[in-house]
């Protein structure tokens, strides 16, 4: 179960069929090009985490031009001027790229080949998932390379340090 904050909701599958739209607010201004999604979807009996990433970000519904019109005065005044209250005038329309579910069996991602279920909430994936998703190595581990590398530095070291007290 999920216990973070949904930034949209899926609109739909997207033009290609490995992409899909949702719609936000994006007050936080999280929805970003580049940005790693993920939604939750019932897989094989199992609650999978299906990751994308955004790769387009276009309005959805703006403010009237007309509210825009004079640079001197503020379009949330003109908005409040004509009795408008809403607070979110402003909603986009985010593409995502599927990467799928990653199967740790596999150490690989599977694309469910199904875009999500219009009204599907969509949540930003937070640094732990994408570590432990993207990231051959954990936090504080070092390649293998660097390991050899670095043994075999202390032991020339100690080698040295011995031929120099001899």
């Amino acid at each position: 179960m999920i216990t973070a904050t949904p930034i949209g909701t899926t609109r739909g599958p997207g033009e290609t069929a490995h992409e899909y739209t949702f719609i936000t607010p994006d007050r936080e201004d999280q929805a970003r090009n580049g940005e790693f999604v993920f939604y939750e979807a019932g897989i094989d009996g199992e609650d999978r985490r299906v990751l994308g990433r955004i790769t387009q970000r276009q309005p959805a519904r703006l403010l009237p031009d007309g509210f825009l019109a004079e640079p001197s005065v503020a379009p949330a005044d003109i908005a409040a001027l004509v009795g408008y209250s809403g607070q979110d005038h402003d909603l986009f329309e985010i593409t995502v790229s599927v990467l799928g579910y990653y199967n740790t069996a596999l150490s690989d991602f599977i694309n469910p080949h199904l875009p999500p279920q219009p009204g599907t909430p969509i949540y930003i994936a937070n640094d732990e998932m994408l570590g432990a998703v993207l990231s051959r190595r954990r936090l504080g581990q070092t390649a293998g390379k660097v390991q050899q590398l670095q043994a075999a530095c202390g032991q020339l070291h100690a080698a040295l340090k011995e031929l120099c007290h001899e």
